[in-house]
């Protein structure tokens, strides 16, 4: 799960990943540029609620701002990008 600050609030996302945040730089460049091929890196879904306890997220972060904001800073990298 990732936690991304905005000016509205904090949004909640469930992200899997086909390549390694840390190695998402090493299969750009020219090779899939050449090969013409569309790769998924990963796939973001917003999520409302805990998929365990269907709990409200916003009211399990409003318990605890503070840590679900350092949760923010910490996921900042992996946030999906605006649509």
């Amino acid at each position: 799960m990732v936690v991304e600050d905005h000016p509205e609030g904090l949004s909640f996302w469930l992200q899997s990943r086909g390549i390694a945040y840390v190695d998402e730089a090493r299969i750009g460049g020219d090779s899939i540029a050449q090969s013409k091929l569309h790769v998924n890196v990963s796939m973001s879904s917003r999520m409302r609620y805990c998929p365990s306890c269907a709990t409200s997220l916003d009211a399990v972060a409003t318990r605890a701002p503070e840590a679900f904001a350092r949760f923010a800073e910490a996921h900042r990298k992996f946030a999906p990008p605006p649509v």
